[in-house]
Formats: C-alpha cells, sequence, structure tokens
C-alpha cells in the first residue's frame, strides 16, 4: 500500500502543478459555458504534460530527486490557488484532480494485486526487462539520465548499454529515460523498494490517459443537472478499464513497462485529438507537448504520437475552417515538440537506424503476422496472451472484430471522432505494413501493444461523446435511449475483452511464479555493507531462474558499491543474466572475497558447494556464506555443468572448477569432489588439470578425491581420456578444507 499511496502522491503532484496553468478569466476559474469547461479542463492537462516534461528534461542533466520533492512546494501552491478560488471554479476542479488520482491509486493497486505485491518482491513471466526498468527507476533518482556509457561504467561497473547489463546512457540501441524518470519520481514518495514497486509505479501512465481524455470527458458537465455530475465516475471507469484491456495487460505482463508508460502517452496525444477545445495555440501545444511526451518514455512510440499529433491539428483546422489555424497550428506544434524533445532528437535518429538495422524476420510466438487481414482488425481489442496457449483464443476474436465494428461505426456517426479514427488508422496501416513487409515476427506484439491502448482510448472518448450527446436537454427520449444502449454496448464488450483476456493471462503468471517469482526477503537479505567481494555460485539453479537470479544479485551487490563476480562461463545463454559479458570469467579478477551467494532453485535442488553450516545464513533463493565463518575458499562451478538435480549435478568431459583461496603462500588447502560416474557411463578415469600440473588420482570416487589447492585463485579441468561426449559423471558435493580452518 505504501507504493500505491506514492504513486497517488507523485499523481496528485503532477496535477496540482498542472493546475496552476488553468487561468482565471474575470476571477472564474471555470466558466459556465462549454468552451469554458473544455479550455479549462484542456489548460490542466497542458500543465500536468509540461510538469512531466520539466521532470524528464530537468533529470537528463541532473539528478531526479533535485527536482521530484522540489515540485511539492509547486504542487502546495497549486492546491492553495485552488482552496483561495473555490468559489470560482476551484474547488469542482480539485474534486477533478482527487477523481483522477483515485483512478491511478485504483489502476496502482490492481497492478499490486497481479504481481502478488503482498508476498513477492518480484513477479514476472519469461521476459527479463523488468530488471532493466528496476536498474533505470533506481539510477534516475540518484543520476542524470543522459550520460556517457563511460559515466554509467564507473558507477556500477557493469559496463555501459551496449555490454548489456544495464539499460542507461546515450548509447542504448532504443530510448527509455523519460520512463525512468517517471518511474523514479512515482517512487519517491515512500514507496518500497522491491522490483514489484516498481512496477507498480508503471501505473503513473494511467493518469496521462485520464489528463488525455479529461477535455473530452468536461464536455459531459453541461448536461442536464441528472447527468451533469457523472462524467466524473465514468472518466475514472474508463481509465481503469483501458489500463487493464487485452493489450495494456499484455505488455504489462511481458514486463514491457516503457511500452505501457509511452503507448499511454501516445494515446493521450489520440484522445486530444478528438477534443473540441477552440483554442488554436493551446491545442497545437497539447499536441506537440504529448508528442514529445510519449517520445521521452518510449522512443518507438514517437512516429505514432507525431502521426497523432498531425491529425489532431488537422481536425482544429477543421474546427475553425481555416488554412491559418492549420498552419499556425501545425508550425507551433513542431515547434513545440523539438524544444521539448531537444538532444531526445539525436536518440531519436540513433534509435531509428538501429531498429531499421534489426527489424527484420527472425521468430517470436505469434498470431497476427502473414494471417488473414481480417485478424489485424481485432488485434487492437483483441491484444495476446503472452506465453498462453493460445496466444489468441476465438472468443478474443470475436469480442475484438465487434469492438472494432462498434468504435468504427460510432466514430464515423460522430463528426468530431474521425480525425481521430483516420488517425488511428494511418497509424495502424504504418506499424503493420513495416512488420507485414519486413516479415518481422519480434515486432508482430510490439505493434498491438502500441495501437491497442490507442484503440481503447479511442472507444473511450466515443463513450464520452455519447454520454455528452445522452445528457443534452434538447435529445428526444429515443435517441436517447439509443445512444444509451449503444454506448452500454461498447463499454460491456470492453469488459468482455478484458474477461477473455485475463483469465488466460493470469494463468500464465501463477504458472511462473515458481520459476520467476522472487520472495520478499530476496533484497533484503544479502549484504548491506560495500566495498565486499561477493562471489555468485549458480550451480542449483538453471534456465531463466538461473537468468534471473544471478543477474539481481549482480546488480544489486555493484549498486551497493561491492562487487560480484561470476566463473568463465559455457555457451548456456542464461548463466550471469544480461551481466554475462561484463562479469563473465571475472572470478580470476578477485582478492579476498567476503561473500558467496549460492542460488536455489524452487524446486528445492542446491548447490553440491558445501561450507560450514554456522557461515551460512539462509534465504528464500540462496544461501549467503560468510566466508570469514567458512574458511579461506570459495569455490563455484565454471564450464561443463549441466542442470542439477536432486540427487546431484551432471558434468561433461571438460567441466570445470574454479577455486579462490585467500590465504598465504604456503598454507595446506585442499578441494574434495564426491562424484560418480552417470547410469549410461561406466568409466570414472578422469584427467584432472590444475594449471599448472595434471594431478593424482586420475579416479573419480563417491566417497571423494583430494585437490591441491594453491593461494589466489585457479581453474582445475576433468577431462575424460577418451573424450567421450555428454553427461559422464554426476557430482554429488564438494567441499574444501586448510590447515587448523574446515569449511565442513
Amino acid at each position: 500500500m505504501a507504493t500505491v499511496f506514492s504513486v497517488a502522491a507523485c499523481s496528485m503532484v503532477l496535477l496540482t502543478c498542472g493546475s496552476l496553468f488553468v487561468r482565471a478569466n474575470k476571477g472564474e476559474l471555470l466558466p459556465a459555458d462549454l468552451q469554458g469547461a473544455v479550455g479549462a479542463a484542456a489548460s490542466l492537462t497542458l500543465g500536468v504534460i509540461a510538469t512531466a516534461l520539466f521532470v524528464i528534461n530537468v533529470n537528463l542533466w541532473f539528478p531526479g530527486k533535485w527536482v521530484y520533492h522540489g515540485l511539492v512546494a509547486l504542487g502546495a501552491c497549486g492546491l492553495l490557488r485552488l482552496v483561495v478560488l473555490r468559489r470560482s471554479g476551484g474547488a469542482e476542479i480539485l474534486v477533478w484532480l482527487l477523481i483522477l488520482t483515485a483512478a491511478v491509486a485504483a489502476v496502482a493497486y490492481g497492478v499490486g494485486l497481479r504481481v502478488d505485491a503482498a508476498n513477492y518482491w518480484l513477479v514476472e513471466t519469461s521476459n527479463h526487462d523488468t530488471l532493466f526498468y528496476f536498474e533505470g527507476a533506481r539510477w534516475a533518482v540518484n543520476h542524470p539520465v543522459f550520460v556517457e556509457p563511460e559515466v554509467v561504467s564507473d558507477a556500477l561497473h557493469l559496463g555501459g548499454c551496449r555490454l548489456g547489463a544495464v539499460y542507461i546512457g546515450i548509447d542504448c540501441p532504443v530510448y527509455r529515460g523519460g520512463s525512468y524518470s517517471m518511474l523514479g519520481m512515482a517512487l519517491s514518495f515512500g514507496a518500497g523498494r522491491a522490483a514489484n514497486d516498481m512496477l507498480i509505479a508503471s501505473a503513473l501512465g494511467a493518469l496521462f490517459m485520464g489528463v488525455g481524455l479529461l477535455p473530452v470527458a468536461v464536455m459531459g458537465r453541461v448536461g442536464t443537472d441528472k447527468w451533469r455530475f457523472l462524467w466524473l465516475p465514468v472518466l475514472a471507469l474508463l481509465v481503469v478499464v483501458i489500463y487493464f484491456s487485452p493489450s495494456m495487460l499484455a505488455a504489462a505482463i511481458n514486463s514491457n513497462v516503457a511500452t505501457t508508460i509511452g503507448a499511454s502517452a501516445a494515446a493521450m496525444v489520440l484522445a486530444l485529438a478528438t477534443s473540441l477545445d477552440r483554442c488554436g495555440w493551446r491545442r497545437a501545444m497539447l499536441l506537440g507537448l504529448g508528442a514529445s511526451l510519449a517520445a521521452h518514455c518510449y522512443g518507438e512510440a514517437a512516429a505514432a504520437a507525431v502521426i497523432f499529433a498531425a491529425f489532431g491539428v488537422i481536425a482544429g483546422a477543421l474546427l475553425d475552417r481555416s488554412w491559418s489555424t492549420f498552419l499556425k497550428g501545425a508550425l507551433l506544434c513542431a515547434g513545440a515538440f523539438f524544444i521539448a524533445s531537444n538532444v531526445l532528437l539525436g536518440e531519436l535518429l540513433q534509435s531509428a537506424s538501429d531498429v531499421e538495422g534489426i527489424a527484420s524476420g527472425g521468430t517470436w510466438e505469434g498470431m497476427y503476422l502473414h494471417a488473414s487481414p481480417w485478424t489485424w482488425l481485432a488485434a487492437p481489442f483483441a491484444g495476446m496472451v503472452v506465453n498462453g496457449s493460445p496466444y489468441v483464443s476465438p472468443g478474443m476474436l470475436l469480442v475484438g472484430w465487434s469492438l472494432t465494428l462498434f468504435v468504427g461505426v460510432g466514430c464515423v456517426y460522430l463528426k468530431s471522432m474521425r480525425p481521430a479514427l483516420l488517425a488511428l488508422v494511418a497509424v495502424s496501416l504504418f506499424l503493420v505494413g513495416f512488420v507485414e513487409i519486413r516479415d518481422y515476427a519480434y515486432g508482430e506484439h510490439k505493434v498491438v501493444q502500441m495501437i491497442g491502448p490507442a484503440a481503447c482510448v479511442l472507444a473511450a472518448a466515443l463513450l464520452l461523446n455519447l454520454f455528452r450527446v445522452f445528457s443534452e436537454a434538447d435529445r428526444g427520449k429515443w435517441q436517447r435511449w439509443g445512444i444509451l444502449v449503444y454506448g452500454v454496448i461498447v463499454l460491456l464488450l470492453m469488459l468482455a475483452a478484458i474477461h477473455e483476456h485475463a483469465r488466460p493471462s493470469m494463468r500464465v503468471v501463477e504458472g511462473w511464479k515458481g520459476v520467476h517469482g522472487l520472495s520478499l526477503d530476496f533484497e533484503r537479505d544479502l549484504p548491506g555493507a560495500d566495498n565486499q567481494a561477493w562471489v555468485i555460485d549458480d550451480t542449483g539453479v538453471e534456465g531463466v531462474e538461473r537468468f534471473q537470479k544471478s543477474h539481481y544479485v549482480a546488480y544489486l551487490a555493484h549498486e551497493r558499491l561491492s562487487r560480484a563476480y561470476l566463473p568463465k562461463l559455457d555457451q548456456e545463454g542464461m548463466r550471469g543474466g544480461y551481466a554475462r559479458r561484463a562479469l563473465g570469467d571475472s572470478l580470476k579478477s578477485a582478492t579476498d572475497p567476503r561473500w558467496v551467494v549460492q542460488l536455489k532453485s524452487f524446486t528445492g535442488v542446491q548447490s553440491p558447494f558445501k561450507y560450514a553450516p554456522e557461515s551460512i545464513k539462509p534465504s528464500t533463493e540462496y544461501n549467503l556464506v560468510d566466508l570469514s565463518k567458512a574458511g579461506p575458499v570459495a569455490a563455484v562451478s565454471g564450464w561443463g555443468w549441466l542442470a542439477c538435480q536432486a540427487e546431484g549435478c551432471p558434468v561433461a568431459s571438460g567441466f570445470e572448477i574454479e577455486a579462490l583461496v585467500s590465504a598465504d603462500q604456503g598454507t595446506d588447502c585442499h578441494l574434495t569432489l564426491h562424484a560418480d560416474h552417470a547410469a549410461d557411463y561406466p568409466s570414472l578415469e578422469v584427467i584432472i588439470d590444475a594449471g599448472n600440473a595434471r594431478l593424482q588420482p586420475h579416479r573419480l570416487a563417491p566417497e571423494g578425491i583430494d585437490i591441491p589447492l594453491v593461494a589466489g585463485w585457479q581453474r582445475i579441468t576433468f577431462t575424460d581420456p577418451n573424450a567421450t561426449p555428454g553427461a559422464l559423471w554426476v557430482v554429488r558435493e564438494v567441499t574444501s578444507s586448510c590447515a587448523g580452518v574446515a569449511s565442513k
């Protein structure tokens, strides 16, 4: 709940700061006429977008904490102003802020339930991208975001973005800096520090959709007295529905955090394109700054957001029936985009070049690519079940087609919705055409996750316009009932789409909790002191579990100004996580390690490397070995180890053990290896190479063989004399001892 409160507090700060943009006209903040209400809502939206961009742009060059809490004072001024002018519309605007904040809080609470934040430090499915946003959000609080890779490398000692361990700095293939800034701010008001808390913080994207729809929703305020106060709860409901729509939920479950924030900002721009705001300069500023916000948060959203903004400028010109409005609006919109984006423009060009180079072919789970074009019509509302079977069900397609039909017909019927519909069609044709022509399998789900939220926002704008028409006093009874029924059908179909998607998606999440869920004590039980060496022993885990745990442990060590060390890693790409290139084969450079972090599997499998019981602090995901109590020997598996089982670890010919002895030269230390032959390989004959010489005996034994160790680091290799391929032996246990000090 602390993180939900933090996200809500962040939303309230952005909203109260944004309220300072609402001008008092002849002492009135909120005029009674339609254009006055729309203007006040649009000004509030402009203020929120401008404040978010201010945070992001300051964070480019300075630590985010310098501006996050500084805005609290500015927000307090905005809140005080609303209270002072409460009889002139301030009280009603304050209600808007509270309702929008409540909607964001409801979304954050829902995200917390989805990731089971009360019981887990992190829950995710097969993708690992959460770790990038976890690292980025923490970085943004204490560092500038727009930094050279050398700065990132010097701070974390994990290399730059291109080395793969972190996704921070100006050398990254695609840009995510704005999302880091927003996540950092959302976590800065008392939130927890778990990775799940970062996922909850991504609910801030719901605020962007809420303020984008606000100028549309506020038109319901001028209806009959019976209905004029219902538009706010309707808006709040739609914000929650959109955020948990299939495409948004699919992106969130696949750990595409920046996609959810950037797609929300791009969808906000589409919502603003449907607004009836007649103030040309404000409309153009909203569209240009909104497109810049989307680009800052998610570089790939820039194209869609710019197209939405362009159609919004056209819609504004059509409202005025003026070429002059179009030209002025286009220039002001473009100027706002370029100024607010500034250094981001270079990053976008570099990202476009990188994406153009890799966005072709490949394999990825999917359903829409090269299928019948009719399936693409359902895609924005149907979404996909990431890692699910089926990926897209017939029920999801049926609901998706129905929504496309009803929303399309409704937008054609309402003249003010037509430009936004055309904008969505244009973006969809552009993105779908791109992945189809290039046969870009990975791009399929990215396209759906980009256009899906925009389509849902379009549906919400349609519902809000229908609500406005329904609440007008001069409408006939049957016309109003027809509009009501049509709107209810669209809303029920949106809820049905969530129902069709949420059930199988949550089954996927539950299914991954074991292998990819980290318990609440994961970060808490790690050493807190800095300037210490941690040796990571990943022998007891495999696959995605090994990838996730080893990377998070390595990052948390380096964040705490300590160092993590790994042995030489084999070709199995899950070892070391994304840090495998930065830390692989680094154990040989370690000196005097203090801790061994022995990762444990959710299946109960543990590392065969054993230490004295009194030196071990058990935790759910690992055992933490204190070498000051265990003795001076740290040993881990190197190349050639296969997935361990409860009865032991299969190994191949050439398997390695890396040992690091922190003792004086001449200290009598040795390693004891207990191993047996595999079921289908009877020989225990082995050549043992300890680096300087081949050692006796040449036969493995279940009761153990002793291998002398030297001070410092050494790699010990065990080779089958016959070079037989496959799993030859099973390692049961590895222990070590030195003269006078035994680890077991």
